[in-house]
């Protein structure tokens, strides 16, 4: 019977070590389950993603050689995308206003965390859209994810530059898209903007 119990309980934990654990907030570091690695052609090996002591990662940018482009990679573990946990989000930044025409993509795949042909494109931006003009000052942004509802996902966040930004990432996390708001009361006691007195002992609803 013990056997079978820690059997038990070793398969739940590689279920659940498995699968990338939202939200990821880089308080202390990459976590060991995230693939960090640089595109095929072998560009831009200086600078990667990285941990920041105050809690969030970046990519830097680097010359990459003429006509080609660097590609940083930052891939999760696989994760079970529902219809609770289909809207993607995270807060981004880079260091300029101006634009140097990087690209930041988000790519998924869901065979391989590493295969780099293996990922689709599913969400694109420049450096306008990723800046807010204020150095080092977050802003949220999300990707539908919707496609993938039912299925298990590795999920890309690829920064493509030649001397052009950084980008910088925190707080990523899968919401729930798919969620409505509650309807508002019909009979509410008291009625709505009505004025109640507080002062008074008497149950005014008898």
């Amino acid at each position: 019977m013990k056997k079978i119990t820690y059997l038990l309980l070793f398969t739940m934990l590689c279920s659940f070590t498995s699968h990338a654990q939202f939200p990821e907030t880089f308080d202390t570091e990459i976590p060991a389950t995230w693939a960090v690695f640089s595109g095929l052609n072998g560009e831009g090996p200086t600078y990667t993603w990285v941990h920041v002591s105050v809690g969030y990662i970046l990519c830097q940018w680097e010359a990459a050689t003429e006509g080609t482009t660097a590609e940083d990679w930052l891939v999760s573990p696989l994760t079970p995308i529902t219809t609770t946990t289909s809207l993607l989000t995270f807060d981004q930044t880079d260091y300029f206003a101006q634009d140097y025409s990087s690209s930041y993509t988000v790519r998924i795949s869901t065979t391989s965390q590493t295969d780099i042909t293996s990922f689709t494109t599913v969400d694109t931006q420049g450096e306008t859209s990723v800046s807010n003009g204020a150095e080092l000052q977050f802003s949220g942004y999300s990707v539908d994810l919707s496609a993938y509802e039912g299925e298990s996902v590795y999920i890309a966040f690829v920064l493509e530059q030649n001397n052009g930004d950084a980008w910088f990432l925190d707080n990523i996390d899968l919401a729930n898209q798919n969620a409505t708001a509650p309807l508002p009361a019909t009979t509410p006691n008291p009625a709505d903007e009505a004025t109640v007195n507080l002062t008074n002992n008497m149950d005014m609803n008898n």
